[in-house]
């Protein structure tokens, strides 16, 4: 995907005419990075309830991976 944002965007590429292609594609592409940290985020602490979940269950302090 990043390979394709540079190629279209450089000087000699499809959207070199366009200057509107070159901020919305890297826009969208930061935008998408943003969208994935935060998947990882609520996956991670999805994770983390789970597991404390599974320790008060046990009677357990922590539960260790």
């Amino acid at each position: 995907n990043l390979g394709r944002e540079v190629f279209s965007t450089s000087q000699m590429g499809p959207g070199a005419p366009l200057n509107n292609l070159y901020y919305s594609s890297w826009g969208a592409f930061v935008a998408g990075l943003v969208l994935v940290a935060s998947c990882v985020d609520d996956y991670s602490n999805a994770g983390a309830v789970l597991r404390s979940e599974a320790a008060a269950a046990t009677g357990e302090d922590e539960v260790v991976d």
